[in-house]
């Protein structure tokens, strides 16, 4: 079984699914990661054959005046150029040919991979980091998560239902970019998916039981490099105290990152805690030394990084959310929108961490106030370790490999 992950992601997206694929190709199946070009080195980093989809993620995130208040999946103002670009990286993918029985793609790389997919005679399946797909009353949608609790199973649908409308309406345009670009017509002519792997915990979502059987909650697609390690002075550091508290938002933007860093660095000496500052791709700016107690990076690898925390900030992404909850570490979850305020709520009803405290209303006072929580509740940081521990038993990449061999002996093309 020949494969092609087509992952359209910053790299919190990436990450997952070169581990996907690194599973894939240590049983036996050749796979390639078609990526952004400024991420491919993730991929090749972990032996992954890689091919650069034109343009860089980093470079359209600076674009942006501020990711906060995000609402859409594709910001307002830039739906033209993401279709220009999913007809661009749709040409030069299948100018690359590769070889593929299986096509797999999330929300961000769906377009591409369908139209790519489709005309070389390949099956798709989609293999998402979000619980986007059929309805479900056992949670809400993940791009409408702030139904009622009152509303009970028949809110959770209707969330549902509203995410899906809110997914569809600015990836069509993409969509239609891609299969103009691929040489094919409006519509499929495909037949329907019947399954589809989301790389999700089961602890941290239930596998709904009104889903169909074939989508399936495989557990996180986690990313390990065993030969990685700390640079020397974050090493040092960590080794000279107690565990600090890491505040990052990964590649989300600020129109104000420096006043951003002096609440977190206000809130830390409040606390009483000492920092690690990741600085990612613009949600926090320092000038000159922050001080004594408090290291500033671009960016550490979480599973090195996270474990030897005290607590996490960050956005709650997707990828950051499930770094932070393997580790096993309270959360305070500052999330800027779209996909966000779902996990950042599901954080917080699994008892793993503060509540939520929006981008919008950060405040030096909220961040003491979640941080104190996080610090000295002792039940609050036993329910996090206990999770931390379930999801580093499961198997994720395992569980997603075998569920595609499967599909792959039943499917008379493989």
């Amino acid at each position: 079984m020949d494969v092609l992950i087509v992952a359209v992601d910053t790299r919190g997206g990436v990450q997952p699914y070169t581990a996907l694929a690194a599973g894939l190709r240590a049983r036996g199946h050749p796979t390639v990661v078609a990526a952004p070009e400024d991420l491919t080195w993730l991929p090749e980093q972990h032996g992954v054959p890689a091919l650069a989809l034109p343009g860089s993620m980093q470079e359209a995130a600076a674009r942006l005046p501020s990711s906060e208040g995000m609402r859409g999946l594709v910001p307002r103002g830039m739906q033209e150029e993401v279709s220009r670009q999913a007809a661009v990286r749709t040409a030069a993918l299948l100018e690359a040919a590769p070889e593929a029985d299986v096509v797999l793609a999330g929300i961000g790389g769906a377009p591409i991979a369908r139209a790519v997919a489709e005309r070389t005679g390949a099956r798709f399946l989609s293999a998402h980091l979000h619980p986007l797909g059929p309805v479900t009353g056992a949670f809400p949608g993940v791009l409408a998560p702030h139904v009622p609790r009152w509303s009970g199973r028949a809110g959770n649908r209707l969330a549902h239902r509203i995410t899906a409308l809110a997914a569809a309406a600015p990836t069509r345009p993409a969509e239609r970019a891609a299969r103009t670009a691929a040489g094919l017509a409006e519509r499929s002519a495909a037949r329907p998916e019947t399954g589809a792997l989301y790389g999700i915990s089961p602890q941290v979502l239930p596998q709904p039981p009104d889903w169909p059987t074939g989508h399936v909650l495989t557990g996180y697609w986690l990313l390990d490099d065993p030969g990685a390690a700390l640079d020397p002075e974050l090493e040092a550091f960590l080794a000279d105290g107690p565990p600090p508290v890491v505040v990052g938002f990964g590649s989300m933007s600020s129109a104000d990152a420096r006043r951003t860093s002096a609440t977190v660095t206000a809130a830390l000496r409040a606390t009483g805690s000492r920092g690690v500052l990741l600085t990612g791709w613009g949600g926090l700016a320092l000038d000159g030394d922050p001080g004594p107690g408090i290291l500033v990076r671009t960016a550490v690898p979480h599973d090195l990084l996270l474990p030897r925390a005290a607590v996490v900030v960050h956005h709650a992404g997707a990828g950051t959310t499930a770094a932070g909850l393997r580790a096993g570490i309270p959360h305070v979850t500052v999330p800027y929108g779209v996909d966000q305020p779902f996990w950042a709520a599901r954080v917080h009803e699994l008892g793993a961490g503060a509540a939520p405290v929006p981008r919008r209303r950060l405040t030096t006072e909220r961040l003491v106030e979640a941080l104190d929580r996080c610090l000295r509740d002792g039940s609050l940081r036993e329910r996090a370790r206990r999770l931390g521990a379930a999801i580093r038993a499961e198997d994720g990449v395992g569980t997603a490999v075998s569920r595609l061999e499967t599909w792959a002996a039943l499917d008379p093309r493989q």
